[in-house]
């Protein structure tokens, strides 16, 4: 989080200790008159209420009216420096537009219709992990250019075979007979197991509604019509972490080679019978999974369904920690399997995003979207004009394919007419001129040819519009929403106003700096000091040697080092040595001292200290540069001070007494408020910790020295815990954590001297880094040009060719995967080969007639084993001789072909062409830039200030 967010949301906690405003408040005062102006400008009237209230969970004393003038006076003060901001147009700006935009959508979330939709979508997906189902299908596919006679006579198709199925023909044999589904020869329509959001929404929803042996109707998806049949429901297991051992075993080798396999995995297991930790070894030595090898064959979490099913059965069925499996055949080969890890489905938080993810990209989305706006129009009472929608349907038709302008000119000319609402409702209305408003955010010159159809322009427009309207409505009905949007604005707002006016100009004015240091250098003044060296031991420790010495020894500059090196290089634990100017007044040790006498020695604390006095220095003022930090906050209080001097005098403040007192009295008469109040940012003590004395009632949980835990500070706990979590186990592990804090505090603070500037100085350095850095990044987007031309590109590949070398090989090549009965394989075979231009495109249409899958981008790279995944190229282990060897690929599985032309190919550890690595050095040479121009800024501000002689450096 940067500082500008650390602000605002600090903003959001100003008098954070009021109680909550009863309803007497709202009821005595309806808010018809204003309780402050601000050059005629009304502030919201919940507003002063709304920050009284900020986050107060319990009620505390009465407010005196001194601290109440108090808030009011922090309330009119932060109010004028938002009427500033806004004056000075800080909100018109595209940046501020920008992130204010970004937060308001996070904000609005969950007070929209579309949130309770989605809510209830991922709660009725996670419902449905808790199961696996085991369901079969018939799939009945809709023929290509398929008519509405086409789908409903498929639609019949299906319920025939539906019906044959109740009447108690075997499904299984059904679903090899009829199903359009591929696989259904060789798995007979059975899926096996799976899980929500593994399957297409409506084959999803129609199998979780089946019982047990029930066959549901006809059910459509974008694969056509299918009838399934559930055939189990279980508890989902979750998820196994397994490590195995593979011998492969290709689709096409012979028998001999099959008993090789088979007989080497036997052995492998009886080996493991003898001797299970040589699990390892084995697979270290023999697998020929080469992704899982080299991580001792362990492959990634998965659950039901993520799998091969007859690895998926042989994993689920191992039931301890170690155990492994028999020999298990997969298309791949042979596997040995052993359990490393279990865990059930998680808790719901921690699969959210993941359940989110998958709902944004299925049909669920549109679903949601499609409710939403149904609910919108319920909502806002919406009709639309149907007769004048038929003419904006006719007339966006007849423009199709010609200029976006030309249909602007037809709807303005229609815009003009008496008839010209397209939609109304309760709330508002919208006419054609917002249409014309909505198709212009996407193309505001009109210069392209239009080619969308009215009824998706429509569907968006409309979408947007009561979204919009959603919002307003939110924002002028929901008072927590309202507020809560204004605190982000004005937070925002205040942050750049005080940036600009009083911290960045703190710290860049040295000459102000420097103008307030002379008018205020007695606020800045060293009291007498001290020159000395103070070593502290244990007091069980024997230092008498290091006394002795110590004892005759003048304070050099050096002394501190001599020490080092003469007593602590055998025991470095012996003593602690600080070597220092010194406050004498601030500092114990010096109490009863005679400043005097050089050499003192002294039992304190439990602890033996040494002390060696040298130069005793007169109490002065500070110099300039000794005092910087501490000077920037006083000059920065010092500019915000002036700004509100400044404002109050440029403003005229109106504030109304008589609702004023309407507030006061009903607080001092109805309400328990808290007298601490939480002050503005510029305030010194951003936060009152609570004392022992406050909240009398509160229940003591445990106690170190004079620091206190009470139950209030641990009531937080049971309310984030999940609820399959202990709380008593909880509540005791924040406990006890509590207590060895506490205790190390009490032990650092008797055994060590805290500096209390070094910790400030500390602070202040990353709060002047956090500011540098905002600037700084500010000013390189600004600057920063992100185009980047060929010849810059080509320049640097030129140059630097050899750190690209592949890590893996990459290929240019067509790719196309067909069903292996498929005819006219030596036409596929002769337009593969053929490198005529013509011949590009018929293989295109061969592809798109007769492929289940192609690749047809021949001038791009790609991974080469990205292109063959889940084809039987992945049991070659000789890519490299394959590439050499062959031009075009063949390979075939039981049910598909595969073929790739390889067109070119580059492999690991050569140099890969321009075209494969041009994003990546785009962005090399736009970072390059960006860290140039954060240098320069660094380097010109250096320069310009010791031009103006801004800084001095002292020997």
């Amino acid at each position: 989080m940067n500082l500008k967010h650390i602000y605002f949301l600090l903003l959001g906690i100003l008098f954070a200790s009021a109680t909550p405003v009863p309803d007497a408040i709202k009821e005595a005062n309806p808010l018809l008159d204003y309780l402050l102006k601000i050059n005629g400008e009304t502030s919201d009237k919940e507003e002063f209420l709304y920050i009284l209230n900020k986050n107060r969970q319990k009620d505390a004393s009465p407010i005196s009216r001194t601290d109440f003038e108090r808030n009011f006076e922090l309330f009119v003060d932060y109010k004028l420096k938002v009427k500033y901001a806004m004056d000075l147009g800080m909100h018109q700006t595209k940046a501020f537009k920008t992130e204010f935009a970004a937060f308001k959508d996070e904000l609005k979330k969950p007070y929209l219709l579309e949130n309770s939709l989605t809510e209830g979508e991922l709660r009725k997906a996670y419902s449905r992990m808790q199961e696996i189902v085991k369901a079969s299908h018939i799939l009945f596919q809709f023929p290509e250019n398929a008519s509405k006679e086409d789908s409903i006579a498929v639609y019949k198709m299906a319920e025939k075979i539906k019906a044959e199925a109740n009447a108690g023909a075997d499904f299984h044999q059904l679903a090899v007979k009829y199903s359009d589904d591929p696989s259904a020869s060789a798995n007979k329509g059975s899926l096996g197991y799976f899980t929500a959001m593994q399957m297409v929404l409506p084959f999803e929803e129609a199998a979780y509604n089946l019982k047990i042996g029930e066959i549901s109707a006809p059910i459509v998806s974008d694969f056509g019509y299918h009838i399934i049949k559930l055939e189990d429901r279980r508890p989902n297991p979750g998820q196994l972490r397994v490590s195995h051992l593979l011998i492969r075993v290709g689709a096409d080798v012979s028998v001999d080679e099959e008993a090789i396999a088979l007989n080497k995995i036997n052995q492998i297991h009886q080996t493991l019978l003898e001797d299970s930790n040589q699990w390892l070894d084995l697979v270290k030595t023999y697998s020929e999974d080469p992704s899982s090898k080299v991580k001792k064959g362990i492959i990634p979490w998965f659950g039901v369904g993520a799998i091969v099913p007859e690895f998926e059965h042989a994993a689920f069925s191992l039931n301890k920690i170690g155990a492994f499996s028999v020999p298990v055949k997969t298309e791949y080969g042979y596997h040995i399997i052993r359990l490393e890890a279990a865990k059930p489905v998680p808790p719901f938080n921690e699969v959210l995003p993941t359940i989110k993810s998958n709902i944004l990209r299925d049909s669920r989305s549109s679903l949601i979207k499609e409710q939403v706006l149904a609910m919108q129009k319920a909502k806002f009472k919406v009709t639309e004009n149907n007769q004048l929608l038929s003419i904006l349907k006719s007339t966006f038709a007849s423009q199709n394919g010609k200029p976006t302008a030309q249909l602007y000119s037809k709807l303005e000319e229609l815009s003009k007419k008496e008839d010209n609402l397209i939609i109304q409702s309760e709330w508002k209305e919208a006419e054609i001129a917002d249409l014309i408003a909505f198709l212009k955010t996407t193309n505001s010159q009109g210069n392209t040819l239009f080619t969308s159809s009215f009824d998706a322009v429509y569907k968006d427009f409309s979408e947007e519009l009561l979204s919009k309207w959603e919002e307003e409505q939110l924002y002028q009905n929901n008072h927590d929403y309202r507020q809560l949007v204004n605190e982000y604005r004005y937070g925002m707002l205040l942050f750049e106003l005080m940036n600009n006016e009083v911290w960045q100009k703190a710290l860049e004015d040295s000459t102000g700096q420097k103008a307030y240091f002379q008018e205020n250098n007695d606020q800045y003044m060293w009291n007498k000091r001290a020159k000395a060296l103070i070593l502290k031991a244990k007091k069980n420790q024997d230092i008498s040697n290091v006394a002795a010495y110590l004892s005759s020894q003048p304070l050099t500059d050096s002394l501190s080092s001599e020490l080092n090196k003469k007593f602590l290089e055998k025991n470095a634990l012996l003593f602690t040595v600080e070597q220092k100017t010194y406050e004498v007044d601030k500092n114990e040790i010096f109490n009863g001292l005679d400043l005097n006498q050089s050499y003192h020695e002294i039992q304190q604390n439990n602890e033996t200290i040494l002390l060696v006095l040298g130069e005793i220095l007169p109490a002065r003022v500070k110099k300039y540069e000794e005092t910087r930090g501490k000077l920037i906050q006083d000059y920065q209080q010092y500019l915000e001070k002036n700004l509100l001097t400044e404002l109050k005098q440029k403003y005229t403040i109106q504030v109304n007494e008589d609702e004023k007192e309407k507030y006061t009295s009903l607080l001092f008469n109805k309400l328990v408020i808290a007298c601490s109040i939480m002050l503005f940012v510029s305030s010194c003590d951003l936060f009152k910790m609570k004392n022992d004395q406050e909240d009398t009632d509160d229940t003591l949980v445990a106690t170190v020295g004079n620091a206190n835990l009470y139950h209030s500070d641990i009531d937080h706990i049971g309310k984030e815990m999940s609820p399959d979590m202990d709380s008593v186990e909880l509540i005791n592990r924040y406990v006890q954590s509590w207590i060895k804090k506490q205790l190390v505090i009490r032990e650092a603070s008797q055994n060590l001297t805290i500096n209390e500037a070094e910790i400030n100085r500390k602070l202040l350095d990353y709060r002047y880094a956090l500011i540098a850095y905002e600037f700084e990044k500010n000013y390189v987007e600004k600057t920063l040009n992100k185009d980047v031309t060929q010849e810059e590109i080509e320049a640097y590949y030129t140059s630097n060719n050899q750190n690209f070398a592949l890590k893996e090989i990459i290929v240019r090549t067509n790719f196309i995967k067909l069903e292996k009965d498929i005819p006219n394989r030596r036409q596929l075979e002769r337009l593969l080969n053929s490198n005529q231009e013509s011949q590009k495109e018929e293989l295109k249409d061969f592809a798109i007639r007769y492929a289940n899958n192609y690749f047809m981008e021949d001038s791009t790279w790609i991974n080469f084993d990205d292109i063959i995944l889940n084809t039987p190229l992945t049991k070659n282990n000789n890519h490299v001789q394959l590439l050499r060897n062959e031009k075009l690929i063949h390979v075939d599985d039981e049910t598909y072909s595969y073929y790739f032309k390889i067109l070119e190919y580059r492999l690991q550890d050569q140099v890969p062409p321009l075209e494969f690595v041009k994003d990546e050095i785009s962005k090399i040479i736009v970072n390059k830039r960006r860290a140039e121009i954060a240098e320069k800024l660094k380097r010109d501000i250096y320069n310009n200030a010791l031009k103006n002689n801004e800084f001095t450096i002292y020997e």
